[in-house]
């Protein structure tokens, strides 16, 4: 596919769960960063039902550059992270953005490393994706992740670095084409659009981006946090692999 010469409508999707004390300054620096990277940015915050002050907090945010709005997408039931990423992929699409970028709200990664994901969009590649160079997360997450590329290599040949990472951009029609097959409540979207990427043998390209610790005052977001954490964890991958794995019968099945 030729490249872009220009992107009129950048669309960023943002889950958020309880990011009161961390998400302002990190959307105020998205605004910064991609505000000369199109003709419009809409920041698209999908809120998970937060028990917190962050839809306040969202709505409050001000000063924003020309040609950037965040746009506020709230939940009607706590669904999790990866239901939400799914929402706010969807939204992005309603408002007719060309190009969309994704990033969890909890800001930890930089808004500056956008810049060569989009570049290699421009540049003609149907998906980019970060790789997270210095992971900064909780033993046991740090673990699932590998175990995640063991199983995308096993499963469906998908030689990624970093299959789930969420910070990604993708050209709008091919991520409407491929989540056409990803549920509305998928525990794992981003497995699941990898293993589509691999089977549908889009142009993809994997950058190295920083990782950071989790903006605000807690180091780890609501979810991770207490002694039962490895435990909620060890449940999510039970049910996550059970999920890869049905997706991946699906798939031979469709031929």
């Amino acid at each position: 596919m030729p490249g872009l010469r220009r992107i009129d409508h950048l669309a960023v999707a943002i889950p958020a769960y309880n990011e009161a004390d961390g998400i302002a300054g990190f959307l105020s620096e998205l605004a910064d960063a991609l505000a000369g990277e199109a003709g419009r940015v809409s920041l698209v915050v999908a809120d998970d039902v937060s028990t917190d002050d962050t839809l306040h907090v969202v709505r409050g945010v001000s000063g924003l550059p020309s040609g950037v709005e965040i746009i506020v997408d709230e939940g009607a039931v706590n669904g999790g992270h990866g239901p939400t990423v799914v929402r706010a992929y969807r939204r992005c699409l309603e408002l007719g953005a060309d190009v969309v970028a994704q990033v969890d709200g909890d800001g930890q990664f930089e808004a500056d490393d956008f810049a060569p994901l989009l570049a290699a969009v421009r540049a003609g590649a149907d998906v980019a994706t970060g790789r997270r160079v210095a992971r900064v997360d909780p033993w046991f997450r740090v673990v699932l992740s590998r175990l995640l590329v063991v199983l995308s290599r096993l499963a469906f040949g998908a030689r990624r670095a970093d299959v789930n990472c969420p910070f990604r951009v993708y050209r709008a029609p091919v991520l409407a084409d491929l989540l056409g097959d990803v549920d509305t409540d998928a525990l794992v979207p981003h497995v699941l659009l990898t293993m589509l990427e691999a089977r549908s043998g889009v142009a993809h390209v994997e950058i190295e981006v920083r990782h950071r610790v989790r903006r605000g005052e807690e180091a780890t977001g609501t979810m991770w946090q207490g002694g039962a954490a490895v435990w909620r964890l060890a449940r999510f991958a039970g049910r996550a692999l059970r999920e890869v794995l049905r997706f991946r019968l699906t798939l031979r099945r469709a031929g």
